[in-house]
């Protein structure tokens, strides 16, 4: 019977460092997917984001009958899932979009990458997950890479004081809702979770791009004009929200906060790696070798953090 629930455990736990690294590679995505669509004449951050989380939750809704009973809200106190919904996506979107537009592209990338180290502190505080040294010494090599990649690309980067604190508070938020979705997940699944964070999303950016556009509405629909702009749209809404916060949800509750976190590395490889292939702005030797140590240091986590459950589970058999 211990050896079955091995297996099922090992299995379980395969299938979340999938989704978590699958997750990453979707989000790193969407760096360029928004690029493009902010490109296209008149659309703006509040109406994108509106459309992304509007479209979402009308995706979540129709898969709601194939969700496999993992959607059942009622006679459940949704007040935590509020406060996840809060944390992340509207004040993580919040102060990401304003802060980078007010840093640059390369001092925020260096500050997000403190994503997974601010994960791993307040997992050990308020979870209670206390990390080897040897994982946090993979996490600081993934940051490391992540901030190399940062000086290669932002040498013309204009910054605010302003920028970087807005842009910390974001780390903050990152940080808070890995802690609080790991927290919900006993008692509330990966669909429930992502089904609420998208209803307040799309409630919060649709309230926000009408505030913005009070004058002239029609700005809320003149984007889907643009092919490039409905495709965007579409790949934001159907795989870097639903898809990969599913699967973002799902790694979080089977693995612990700071091996979660750690895989956010794999965005801004991801990135340089879709703007080469797709953009055609192909990274320097320095840039590929900053990508190499991010992969390096999330492999490394991975595999000492694999060995670290391994080792805990033969002692408790």
């Amino acid at each position: 019977m211990k050896r079955n629930n091995y297996h099922t455990q090992k299995r379980t736990e395969k299938g979340a460092v999938a989704c978590a690294f699958f997750g990453n590679i979707l989000f790193g995505l969407s760096i360029f997917f928004t690029k493009l669509a902010l490109n296209e004449e008149p659309a703006t951050p509040s109406v994108l984001l509106m459309w992304r989380f509007i479209i979402a939750f009308a995706v979540m809704n129709l898969l709601i009958p194939f969700s496999g009973g993992r959607f059942s809200l009622r006679q459940k106190r949704i007040t935590p899932l509020l406060l996840l919904a809060t944390v992340e996506p509207i004040l993580y979107f919040v102060f990401e979009s304003y802060g980078l537009m007010l840093s640059g592209a390369a001092v925020g990338a260096a500050v997000l990458s403190l994503v997974p180290v601010l994960t791993t502190i307040l997992g050990a505080v308020l979870l209670g997950e206390r990390p080897t040294m040897t994982p946090m010494y993979f996490s600081l090599l993934s940051v490391l890479g992540v901030i190399l990649i940062s000086a290669d690309n932002g040498t013309s980067d204009k910054n605010s004081v302003w920028g970087i604190p807005l842009l910390m508070i974001a780390v903050l938020t990152a940080a808070i809702y890995y802690v609080l979705t790991k927290k919900l997940s006993t008692g509330f699944s990966a669909y429930e979770r992502t089904y609420v964070m998208f209803a307040s999303g799309a409630l919060f950016f649709t309230l926000l791009a009408i505030t913005d556009h009070l004058g002239s509405p029609e700005m809320l629909f003149l984007p889907f004009k643009s092919p490039v702009f409905s495709l965007s749209v579409a790949y934001l809404s159907l795989f870097s929200s639903v898809t990969a916060y599913l699967a973002e949800n799902y790694a979080a509750a089977h693995l612990p906060v700071s091996r979660t976190a750690s895989f956010t590395g794999i965005q801004s490889a991801t990135a340089v790696l879709a703007g080469a292939l797709l953009l055609g702005e192909l990274p320097s030797l320095f840039t590929a070798s900053a990508a190499t140590l991010i992969l390096m240091g999330v492999y490394g986590t991975r595999v000492s953090s694999s060995k670290r459950s391994r080792k805990e589970r033969i002692r408790t058999k």
